[in-house]
């Protein structure tokens, strides 16, 4: 029996937090735009303990469900998190001020590939690769969002003070969402199809003997 496995689905839950100071006046002649981006360190958990069931759970509800006969056996999750702080420097310039970085991030491993070193790792190994794609574009973060908000700058000063703050905290998200594509890229179908021949086939071997066991979603 063929199976489609699926190692990994990353999730996005956005979470923002905004701060604001007298609304800034519009970028002029003696204002240019002035944005820092800072990063927050990347931490993270992993948890073996959840069986595929449980795991599968997971990745059916992230952005990118599970087709019928897929099976998540890895999971990389972790929430995005914009902070937004609008201020005036010592000329009375606006100034945009943002950190950008993961929260709640945690990697799960279904508890059935501990019976198989060679399963586990290969699991594990795939994904460690989505950690480190949020790991570096959370490293280009600061240049990429640095010149994005410069583009919008006399924009977003030219709002008020409510109205500048939530479109500030949309764009930034929407553009620190865009490692989706990265995921998806490494996502690949030939990724999933060489699933089924690794560490003996111990992977399809093993879902088929959970499914004669009425062990599966």
């Amino acid at each position: 029996m063929s199976w489609r496995l699926r190692l990994a689905v990353s999730a996005f839950l956005f979470c923002s937090a905004a701060i604001s100071h007298a609304a800034p006046a519009g970028v002029d002649g003696g204002c240019q735009p002035s944005v820092t981006v800072r990063t927050a360190p990347l931490t993270y958990t992993e948890d073996d303990s959840g069986d595929v069931r449980a795991v599968t759970a997971l990745n059916r509800k992230s952005s990118l469900p599970l087709t019928q006969r897929s099976f998540g056996l890895g999971s990389t999750y972790a929430e995005s998190r914009v902070t937004s702080y609008w201020k005036k420097d010592a000329k009375g310039c606006p100034v945009l001020d943002l950190e950008v970085g993961y929260q709640k991030t945690a990697v799960h491993i279904a508890s059935e590939l501990k019976d198989d070193a060679c399963a586990y790792e290969h699991v594990h190994a795939h994904e460690m690769h989505h950690l480190a794609i949020y790991r570096q574009w959370l490293e280009e973060s600061p240049v990429r969002l640095g010149a994005f908000f410069k583009e919008k700058f006399s924009s977003l000063t030219a709002m008020d003070s409510l109205s500048r703050n939530q479109e500030t905290i949309r764009l930034a998200l929407q553009e620190f969402g865009k490692v989706r594509a990265q995921h998806d890229e490494f996502d690949s179908d030939a990724e999933y199809q060489g699933n089924q021949a690794v560490c003996g086939r111990f992977i399809p071997k093993m879902l088929d003997r959970l499914e004669k066991e009425g062990k599966l979603p």
